[in-house]
Formats: C-alpha cells, structure tokens, sequence
C-alpha cells in the first residue's frame, strides 16, 4: 500500500538492508538501484515472473508472492 500511496518513498520503509542487499544480487535484470519502493517491489516481481514490457500492467498479487517465496 505504500508503493500505491508514495511511490518514490525510501525503500528502508519496508525492506531491511539486508533484504535490499539480496534483491540486488537476486535480481535477473539489475537495471534499477533499488532506492525507493517502487524499485524493490519491482525486482521482486521481476523474480516472480514478472516480464516488465512496455504494455504490461503493473505486478499482481500471485507474482509478488512468488517473488517473495523465491
């Protein structure tokens, strides 16, 4: 809900450092910095499936969760 709310707020908002440090060497494509929340919850998607074209829509509930689990 925070993402909904203020995209751009600080990703230590809701993940810990280490949670952030792992995203980041997790990630199959490691194109953002994974500052904000916005970020992180898109590199968990990314890990869930999520494609990230120019015409998708924005990640579900079931990709995140997959994200989450991996």
């Amino acid at each position: 809900m925070i993402n909904r709310m203020a995209p751009p707020a600080p990703a230590s908002w809701v993940f810990t450092d280490t949670e952030r440090r792992l995203l980041r060497h997790a990630d199959p494509k490691p194109t953002r910095t994974n500052k904000t929340v916005a970020d992180c919850l898109h590199a968990v998607a990314r890990l869930g499936g999520y494609l990230s074209r120019a015409h998708d829509g924005p990640s579900g509930n079931m990709v995140l969760w997959r994200g989450f689990t991996r």
